[in-house]
């Protein structure tokens, strides 16, 4: 049952599934599976608590971390998520490194292998990613939380009629999943089907998904795209959307991509990766950014198709210094697949 939340993969079902676990060890305290999901499920909450909740998750994962190893030493889940306990941004080659060690004894763990995806698609080695999410497909085609993750690197990859039908597959089985909805949208908006994305916007689903005020915004975006009269108050629009904080820098930079605001995309990547500028989201404490809201700092976006101008101009190589991607490339021996040419 524990799994079978997780492979749903919606903040519901992880809430639901740590219950269970929690459960589970009480009820099997000598079971270094149980406290192998415990160890992994608290990692996943720890990365999206609030900052008045993260240093108790935090304690708590380590110590399911210890608990499960000192049963089993070789406890995947629990090397998982003590691998990914660092925040990737900054961390890559080390956060890499510690899931190829829990899958050189573990392969087919589907866990580690879903984090080593993000690792890989995070570092823009996209058809590396690619061939982890057709593993985990194959492998499991009813698991929710591999899904739109597939979706995203099947387009990354240029297999377009191949995403097409994971997306519309995966909207069709789970129409109430936030990831997959969003999935659906923002590929068929990014790939020239701006009224299908609208239309999908428009169906009684999408309110059951995605908030009212986003729903604008994403209608906003997608009109300003097609209409040039609109363009600037969807560039405008989702420049505001940026400052409200690290989460809305990731759709707002889509977007400002996809409306051809090369200047303001860069504006917000700065902000969103260095705190710099004037658009950089404020801190949630005094001390500065709390050990989840780093976790936040994803890079997936940057690596997708909508950033090619972004990746095209010679102000993405310096903020690929900048972040410390150029020089985990460079001691990783990775090359980029925008880079291979």
């Amino acid at each position: 049952a524990i799994e079978q939340a997780w492979r749903a993969g919606m903040p519901d079902s992880d809430s639901q599934a740590l219950g269970l676990a929690r459960e589970a060890v009480t009820l099997a305290p000598g079971s270094p599976t149980a406290w192998g999901w415990k160890a992994l499920l608290e990692r996943n909450a720890f990365e999206a608590a609030p900052p008045d909740r993260a240093a108790g998750l935090l304690a708590q994962t380590e110590e399911s971390v210890a608990q499960a190893i000192s049963l089993d030493p070789g406890q995947a889940n629990a090397r998982t998520a003590l691998a990914t306990l660092e925040p990737l941004f900054g961390h890559w080659l080390s956060v890499r490194a510690g899931l190829q060690k829990v899958l050189a004894d573990h392969p087919e763990n589907a866990p580690t292998l879903d984090q080593i995806g993000l690792v890989d698609m995070s570092m823009g080695l996209v058809g590396s990613a690619a061939k982890v999410g057709e593993q985990l497909v194959r492998a499991d085609p009813l698991a929710a939380v591999h899904q739109h993750k597939h979706v995203y690197r099947l387009w990354a990859t240029g297999r377009l009629a191949e995403m097409d039908r994971t997306a519309d597959r995966a909207l069709a089985l789970w129409p109430l999943h936030p990831a997959v909805f969003l999935a659906r949208m923002w590929t068929l908006a990014f790939t020239d089907r701006v009224p299908a994305a609208r239309a999908l916007l428009a169906e009684p689903t999408a309110s059951k998904v995605v908030h009212p005020q986003m729903i604008a915004l994403f209608n906003l975006s997608f009109a300003g795209m097609l209409d040039p009269a609109t363009r600037q108050r969807a560039i405008d629009a989702n420049l505001g959307l940026a400052r409200r904080g690290y989460g809305a820098a990731i759709p707002a930079v889509n977007h400002l991509m996809a409306l051809g605001a090369l200047d303001e995309a860069f504006a917000v990547t700065e902000g969103f990766y260095l705190a710099r500028g004037p658009l950089a989201p404020p801190p949630r404490s005094s001390e500065g950014l709390a050990a989840n809201e780093m976790h936040g700092r994803k890079t997936v976006m940057l690596f997708l198709p909508v950033a090619a101008p972004l990746r095209a101009d010679p102000r993405f190589g310096r903020l690929m210094a900048e972040i410390g991607l150029a020089e985990a490339w460079a001691k990783g021996s990775f090359t980029p697949d925008y880079l291979r040419g």
